[in-house]
């Protein structure tokens, strides 16, 4: 076991090396999160998305710091309940103002649960006798590779806190429609570009030492070789058991650039959206800027998706007894009436300007109100009953 003095100067020593990265690197990286408020729901549930799987980074790493930085476990704690703070108020244009109420009250109650939770009996109790565990077998089974003796305990000790980010999932699931779960979806495997999932993981391995690829872990989604981090040397000293990490300091997971790909595609964008994606990710493969490469595209890929959803966005919600069947603007402008000057432009420049209101379901398709249309083409616009012949 290790001394008050010995712990002390290791959570010293891994406080410095945390923060280190964050001044060194390379500043021409471009941010994702220079983005405006959400403007539309799907943007809001992507937004949301991106937001979980930054709770879950965040999670992780205040469970298991203060083994060796307690100072930096409170930092993560922080952003912990910065985000179920925020949460709530970053879905308002994809719920109702009820259900944003209701939201927000179940969230301040798992920021809560969790403020109790953390530095608590428990959770002290997790990763002391995790960090005793891994010492024991990092000292009696020298055949044993250092990084699976360490995730094999922490993955053990974090079974609340894995328990605690499925239920925020949960939760944030229940609120939303089908369209907004597969956005909020699509902002967790964003997100995970640069904040891979499992954290812990990577906490588990030694960093790298090349000064030349200060990129660790992970799989670079621009090449398809990649390399097993090396393990740590058992004959001079004993390994740490936990190795601070930052964010954009380690490479996604392998599959990283398919499973995007898989989600954007169950969302339904469209092609020319996948056209952009490829050009995106030829530039990220001939860049030379391999420090950057990866967060340079994410970033780029964060404000194409968020264009496209909010492209998408519904600005207001017809009632269903008003509805008409999803139509080009061309066809639409026919049935209103217009005549004669380009008339899909000018139904375009009358939704744009809002003085008249429709969903748009697609990049052609729209969905308007019946009032908008004579009466006489209102057969022709509505949608086929569902309850069957009308009584006389």
């Amino acid at each position: 076991m290790t001394t008050k003095r010995d712990k002390s100067k290791t959570s010293q020593q891994a406080d410095s090396h945390r923060a280190a990265p964050s001044h060194e690197r390379n500043q021409t990286v471009r941010s994702s999160e220079e983005t405006a408020a959400p403007s539309g729901p799907l943007v809001a549930a992507y937004e949301a998305g991106r937001l979980h799987n930054q709770l879950d980074w965040h999670l992780q790493q205040a469970w298991l710091l203060p083994v060796i930085a307690i100072k930096s476990s409170g930092l993560h704690s922080l952003e912990v309940s910065k985000i179920l703070t925020g949460l709530a108020p970053t879905l308002t244009p994809a719920l109702s103002t009820p259900a944003v109420v209701r939201l927000r009250t179940n969230l301040l109650g798992l920021r809560d649960e969790w403020e109790r939770h953390y530095m608590g009996a428990g959770h002290k109790d997790a990763f002391q006798e995790g960090e005793e565990l891994i010492r024991y077998e990092l000292e009696n089974f020298d055949n044993c590779s250092p990084s699976v003796i360490r995730e094999n305990n922490w993955s053990f000790a974090l079974r609340w806190v894995d328990a605690f980010a499925s239920n925020v999932l949960q939760l944030l699931f229940d609120h939303l429609d089908e369209n907004a779960q597969k956005a909020l979806e699509l902002g967790r495997w964003v997100d995970r570009g640069i904040r891979p999932r499992a954290a812990y993981r990577f906490m588990c391995q030694e960093p790298t030492t090349n000064s030349a690829d200060p990129i660790s872990y992970g799989v670079d989604p621009f090449s398809v070789e990649y390399q097993d981090s090396p393990s740590a040397d058992l004959a001079d000293n004993l390994p740490p058991v936990l190795y601070p990490i930052t964010e954009e300091a380690i490479l996604p997971e392998l599959g990283w650039l398919s499973q995007l790909h898989h989600c954007c595609k169950a969302i339904g964008l469209p092609d020319t959206f996948f056209e952009s994606l490829a050009n995106l990710k030829q530039e990220g493969r001939e860049s030379d800027d391999v420090v950057n490469r990866v967060g340079n595209y994410v970033a780029d890929v964060d404000k194409l998706v968020r264009h496209e959803l909010d492209d998408w966005a519904l600005q207001e919600i017809i009632p269903a007894s008003e509805r008409t069947i999803p139509m080009t603007l061309k066809e639409a402008a026919k049935l209103m009436g217009y005549r004669g000057g380009r008339p899909s432009e000018r139904l375009a420049a009358a939704i744009k300007d809002g003085s008249i209101t429709c969903e748009k379901m697609g990049r052609q398709s729209y969905v308007f109100s019946k009032s908008l249309f004579p009466q006489d083409v209102w057969d022709k616009v509505s949608p086929p009953s569902r309850s069957g012949p009308k009584s006389p």
